[in-house]
């Protein structure tokens, strides 16, 4: 079934919540947890409660994709047009991008573009998406993968299109992926001469945190592209506005902003409906944990709940002690949350079926909480636990050899954490360079 047709049956899914906790209590038995995992089952209540809430708040933020099909698609008319999206390119309502790009009379669909995680968001991380077709009342459009042969759109793609539209949900965390997409698509179109329209989506991150080094040219990947920070602050309209024109790509850019979104939201504020980003992300607040677990499992030193039910919520090895891990996070007193002792047993990943010692991390206020000084905290404590083992490889590993570096963006935080500095002193050391950032941020936000 083409998954514009699934979103028809699933617009709402708090039926799940009584059976993520059922489900949670289960796991709690076989985990075989340490003192306080009484707080997953409050955790998981308190989910409940915010999403059952979320769908009783009126909607308070149009998306690029909602103004586009009420009023702005007449002026993309007998145009060869091409979609870059996913399964979180839906409507307010949960139509589908595909839908209502089939249903409007006069838009030419070519073909649709689709990033890491392919078209239905079920493809694992780092697995190739293979070309396909999908089906939109009626016709066959031919999707093409952006995660396979090509990263980046070819010649011959763009000889075939007049108009490239970008709608896909993003985190706001330089590593996902689908920033590096993004500015592909930019890239492709400069060349080509072909025009790109951005239809703008809410980060689920609050919209004001900019954090974490800014990425060195040297780790420049597709986990982080561009010299920006690790959380970066911007809407996929503003950071193409600001790729296209700090690192003068130069396409033809144009963008149909939001209606009723300013940057002191996260996604709850927005009233509009969740649907996972890819397979590990199953919620918005997952996007809080994964922007300070993410950077860290990338080396594969450290299991970040990946591979178990509580991806990105989890961080532990085979060798690390609860009760020592949580001791030494909490005692740096981060503002918004608390670290729990938990041991769980992955899946798949790095410690398939190994029984890890770690913490579990509750989220007690968003608005508070900082992912990079969480990164950073975790990065300490687990460096000092397992003697340098964890996260960072050996000091002289390049940054191509370690995917914990690229993430990153810099080899410097594993150079000051060698040395014995602290939270705040990382802090103050990446601070002029956060707010030389800020300055040029500024001149390319859509929204206050």
């Amino acid at each position: 079934m083409p998954r514009h047709d699934i979103f028809k049956l699933i617009k709402f899914n708090s039926w799940n919540y009584p059976f993520t906790v059922l489900l949670l209590t289960l796991l709690i038995s076989i985990a075989q947890p340490d003192p306080g995992i009484s707080a997953v089952i409050a955790e998981a209540s308190r989910e409940k409660t915010i999403h059952e809430t979320n769908h009783k708040t009126n909607i308070t933020v149009q998306t690029g994709l909602d103004r586009f099909r009420k009023n702005q698609w007449k002026k993309y008319r007998n145009l060869r047009a091409a979609l870059v999206t996913n399964q979180t390119g839906i409507a307010s309502d949960g139509e589908s991008n595909i839908e209502v790009f089939s249903a409007l009379e006069g838009i030419d669909l070519k073909m649709i573009m689709t990033p890491e995680h392919g078209l239905y968001g079920d493809v694992p991380a780092g697995m190739r998406v293979e070309n396909h077709h999908t089906t939109s009342r009626g016709k066959q459009i031919e999707v093409r993968s952006l995660y396979g042969s090509h990263r980046k759109p070819p010649e011959k793609w763009m000889a075939d299109l007049d108009i490239i539209f970008y709608d896909i949900q993003d985190l706001g965390c330089r590593t996902y992926t689908y920033v590096s997409t993004l500015s592909n698509i930019l890239e492709s179109a400069a060349a080509s001469k072909v025009r790109v329209v951005v239809l703008d989506r809410p980060i689920p991150l609050n919209g004001n945190l900019v954090e974490g080094p800014i990425l060195e040219p040297e780790f420049s990947s597709f986990i982080g592209k561009h010299q920006i920070p690790l959380l970066y602050g911007m809407t996929p309209a503003e950071l193409a506005g600001f790729m296209n024109s700090e690192y003068s790509i130069g396409a033809s850019l144009e963008v149909i902003p939001m209606s009723g979104y300013n940057h002191s939201m996260d996604f709850q504020d927005t009233g509009l409906l969740w649907i996972p980003t890819s397979p590990h992300i199953p919620d918005f607040e997952t996007a809080y944990f994964y922007a300070a677990l993410g950077p860290l499992g990338e080396g594969g030193r450290i299991s970040e709940g990946v591979g178990f039910p509580l991806p990105f919520k989890l961080a532990g090895r085979p060798d690390t002690e609860p009760a020592a891990l949580a001791q030494a996070l909490n005692s740096q007193r981060l503002e918004g949350i608390i670290f729990i002792p938990y041991r769980f047993r992955p899946l798949y990943g790095p410690f398939k079926d190994m029984r890890c010692g770690g913490v579990l991390m509750i989220l007690r206020d968003r608005l508070s909480f900082s992912p990079w000084k969480t990164c950073l905290a975790m990065a300490i404590a687990f460096h000092r636990l397992t003697n340098g083992l964890a996260p960072f490889g050996p000091a002289e590993s390049s940054s191509r050899e370690d995917r914990t570096l690229l993430s990153m963006g810099t080899a410097r935080i594993r150079t000051w954490i060698n040395e014995g500095l602290t939270v705040e002193q990382i802090e103050k050391k990446l601070s002029p360079e956060i707010s030389a950032f800020m300055k040029k941020r500024k001149t390319h936000l859509l929204y206050q």
